[in-house]
This record gives C-alpha cells, structure tokens and sequence, in this order.
C-alpha cells in the first residue's frame, strides 16, 4: 500500500513528495523551461528504498535489491541556434537497473533507450548535416557508443532533365568511430570499429496518367576498420528496383446532416514496391554485428499496400466555409520474398532499412523464426466521422501459424460536450491482452472528472482503477487522483497546486488530465 503526495510550486516547476508505507520516502523535482530559442526538461528522483516485499508478486522479480539509494536525473536541452542548426543535448543518469520497471514501467515499456547525447543538426533544403556523440553513463547497459558520428545527406537532387524524364539523386554518407560497452556484471572487454558508409541512389519517375512507376538502382560502400578476422573490410552492395502505384476516385453526392458530410470522395491506392540487393561480396557473418548497418547483404523482397481514403467536406465552425476532411482511411500490406530460403527463417535488421520495407514475420515462441514466403499481414483503421467520434487501430495477423499477433485500438466517442467516453484495448500474442474504458465529464467551466479502469482478460479481473477531479479557482486549479493497483497491492493518493500566474503552463488542464482526453 502506498500513499503518493505532491505539489506544483510553480507553472514551469513540479515538486513531488511520495510516501510508500514498505517502501518509505521519495522526492522529485521536474523543471520545463521555454525561453525564446532555449526549450528542455531537468528531472530528478530520489528514493531511500526499504526493499521489495516478497509477498507481492510484482516485487518478487526486483529481489535482491541493488542499493537502497535509488533514484535518477535527466535533462533534455534544445538550442535552435539559426534557422537552419539546431542543438540538443540529453543526460540520464539512472541509479541501477530496476528503478524503471519498478517505478517509471511505461517509460521503461514504451519509450525509447535510456541515452546520454550531443547532437547537431544542421539543414538547408534538401542538404543535411548531423554531428552526434554518445557516452554511456549507465554500467547496467550493454549499449553502443559513438566518438562521435558525422551524417551528410542529399536528398532527391535534380541531376538531369530530358525527354526521357527526370533523374533524381540521393546520398547519405556516415562516418562513425563507435564502441560497444556490455554491462558491467558481463565483465566482457569492449568492441571497437571505425566505419565509413555511402547509400547512394538514381531514380527516374514516371506519371503515365492511370500508372505512376519510380525505377531505381543504387549501391552502398561501406569501409569498416576491422571484420572478424582483425582485417579491414571493403563492402559493396548493388541494389535495383521500382516503384508502382495507381489512385482510383470515385465521386458521391451522399451527405448526412448527423455526420456532417457534405459529399464524399473514395480514393483507393494500389501500390507495389520491388527491391533487391542483388549483390554483395561481404556476408554479415563476416563482421561483428554492432548495428543494422552490419547486418545488411543480399536481400529481396515485393512489397504490396491496398488502401482506401473516404473525404468529405465539413463545415467551418463559426463559417459557412467548407473544408476538406478525411474521416475513413483503411489499408493492408503485406511482404512477399522471392528467396524465402535465403532472406527468412532470422530476423533481418535491413528489413526496416532503405530501399525496402518495415514489414516482417513474428517468430514461433516455441520454434523460432520460420523459413516462409511472405511477411505478416499487417493492417490499419482510422475513424473519424465527426467530433464526437474517433476509432483508430492497427495490428497484424501471422497467415503461416493462423493468429493474430497484435492489435491495438483506440476509441472516444463524446455524445454530449462535456462527457467524452473511450475505450483502449491493447493484445499482444501470448503475452499481454486487456482493456481500459475511461470517462470524462467536464461538470461545469471549474469542475473536470475523469474514471478509468482496466480489466485484464488473462485473469479475468479488474487490475486498476484511478479517479482523478480538477478544480479550476480564480488564481490556481486543485487536483486529487485516486488510484488503485492490484497488481502491485499499491494505494495511491496524489495532491497537485497549479498556480495560474507564474508561466506559460497557466492554462493547461494540468498533469492528471493531460494523458488520453482526445
């Protein structure tokens, strides 16, 4: 059972006060700054932790604890320093392995690598120019190291004009000196490589009314200090392909006064991508593999997408003025490999690189990775008729095992101004299947209301619920958040002060409401 209290001092400034009965206090400062070109974040926790309790089975998998000082501080700053160079540094220096999952799961869960970095970015058109440098800071990380990485970039270039059409040019050129650091209790030495790589491509587009066709061809250089044999390494890979897509519309005079329509449009694209690597004379078994860049070979693959748009027009609040709005879109891909022998049965990293697709195949939990001819079908929907209705999921299905392998679904629905319903369902294969269902009730121009509860379909119970009402007086708004997890056997109870004087947060909803009201 915990109790959690906190304030808000200032608009720009959060000062936290958390009280866990087993696990006893916590403080926590977050700092959000925009000053003219500087913008960031500074946070920090600390927790003298009294362990996890064996009894819960959430703590169980936290036991033995590391330290009993735990805690963290971050820093994100951006510096637009001219209109085309732009500047950001990022710290996090985390206190030992457990703290995330332990207290900050959906960071842990969803956001992106704990990383400490410079980086620099510099854009003119369509040239580009990166500097970046990262360092480890954590020792619990097995992580990659770059000292530094320089990027140049040249994006769709006009190279030549003629009766034959127009011939565009793309380059990315990457110079790296990077170091992979393994977690300390490994106790396994560093790995070390200098790289240099060129991706460089032509393409030649073509509209022929009905059919528009993009041919390609390009190659790679890619010089590396050192392979596996302590020798360096020149690789050369040649790629080829084309794009071809087509739009159909149709015209419909339907219109509903309910929905808001005033006339409908129904574009539907057939687009089909083929790429090939068609030669390389490095095998990625032949080099240490630090990041994708390693892991690319010969490859080939046809990628196929069938999507529909529905339009229409809406009215502009306020104006008779009509203006465009895409309320139904639907589409379905899917992957198939040629050379299924060679290009499936592992995980490819140059799956999710230039020129192919994202698309892949989900591995058997039991077996692993199939040999197969095709990709997963993956699959998307958004809904949004109207204001008070919006519907959107994706997921993808595994036509070789015959299951779904994810889906996920976002729902809100508002039939009334001030009460908006919604419902959020996330599945993932054998892994995690639930639903939460919210309500937001604005009572009055100072009262807001928000429920939540979430119902966990492998247990067949309700895992939480959280309460949260805002009160907005003249000069400040008053938050109270209730929440139970059963999950973690935990009671929390949040106390938050928005002054509406002191920054430029002084008129946001505040910090319970801002996740999930749309």
């Amino acid at each position: 059972e915990a109790v959690s209290v906190g304030m808000l001092v200032a608009s720009d400034i959060a000062l936290k006060l958390d009280y866990r009965r087993k696990r006893g206090w916590a403080e926590g400062l977050g700092v959000d700054y925009d000053w003219g070109n500087y913008s960031g974040r500074i946070e920090g926790y600390y927790l003298r932790d009294r362990g996890p309790d064996p009894g819960i089975r959430f703590d169980r998998q936290f036991i033995p604890m590391e330290n009993d000082d735990r805690g963290r501080v971050a820093l994100f700053h951006r510096h637009e320093i001219a209109p085309s160079l732009r500047g950001e540094l990022e710290l996090s220096r985390i206190s030992d392995r457990n703290l995330l999952p332990e207290f900050f799961e959906k960071e842990f869960k969803e956001a992106k690598e704990q990383e400490s970095v410079l980086y620099l970015r510099w854009r003119d058109g369509n040239r580009m120019a990166y500097y970046l440098e990262r360092h480890r800071l954590n020792d619990f990380q097995t992580q990659n190291e770059y000292l530094p990485s320089l990027s140049f970039a040249i994006l769709q270039e006009p190279v030549y004009s003629g009766d034959f059409g127009d011939l565009f040019f793309s380059s990315t050129t990457n110079i790296l000196n990077l170091r992979r650091v393994f977690d300390d209790d490994l106790d396994d030495p560093s790995r070390r490589q200098g790289r240099l790589d060129s991706l460089n491509d032509f393409t030649v587009p073509y509209d022929l009314g009905l059919l528009q066709i993009t041919p390609f061809a390009g190659g790679r250089l890619t010089l590396f200090e050192e392979n596996l044999e302590n020798r360096s390494e020149a690789r050369t890979i040649a790629s080829a392909g084309v794009r071809a897509g087509t739009n159909v519309y149709r015209t419909s005079g339907f219109s509903s006064e309910w929905l808001g329509m005033n006339g409908l449009r129904h574009i539907m694209r057939v687009e089909g991508r083929y790429a090939n690597n068609y030669y390389s004379n490095v095998e990625p078994e032949e080099l240490y593999q630090f990041d994708s860049v390693d892991n690319v070979g010969k490859f080939e693959e046809v990628a196929l997408e069938w999507r529909h748009r529905f339009l229409t027009r809406l009215k502009t609040p306020g104006s008779d003025e009509l203006r465009a709005h895409e309320f139904l879109n639907v589409g379905v891909g899917v992957e198939y490999y040629p050379d299924w022998r060679r290009d499936t049965g592992e995980f490819h990293q140059q799956n999710f690189l230039p020129p192919f697709q994202w698309m892949t195949a989900a591995p058997d939990p039991v077996e692993g990775f199939k040999r197969q001819t095709h990709s997963n079908l993956y699959w998307d929907f958004a809904l949004t008729p109207k204001n008070f209705l919006s519907l959107a999921a994706f997921g993808e299905y595994n036509p070789s095992t015959e299951e779904e392998e994810n889906r996920e679904i976002i729902a809100r629905f508002s039939p009334l101004d001030a009460v908006t319903l919604g419902v959020d369902q996330r599945f993932v294969n054998r892994s995690t299947q639930g639903t939460t269902y919210n309500a937001w009730w604005r009572a009055s121009e100072t009262w807001l209301l928000h429920l939540s509860t979430q119902f966990d379909y492998r247990i067949e119970e309700y895992v939480k619920q959280k309460m949260d009402i805002r009160r907005d007086f003249h000069d400040f708004a008053l938050e109270i958040g209730l929440e139970n997890d059963r999950a973690r056997d935990e009671r929390r109870v949040m106390f938050a002060i928005t002054p509406r004087f002191l920054g430029k947060r002084a008129n946001d909803r505040g910090r319970l409401f801002s996740q999930g009201e749309k």
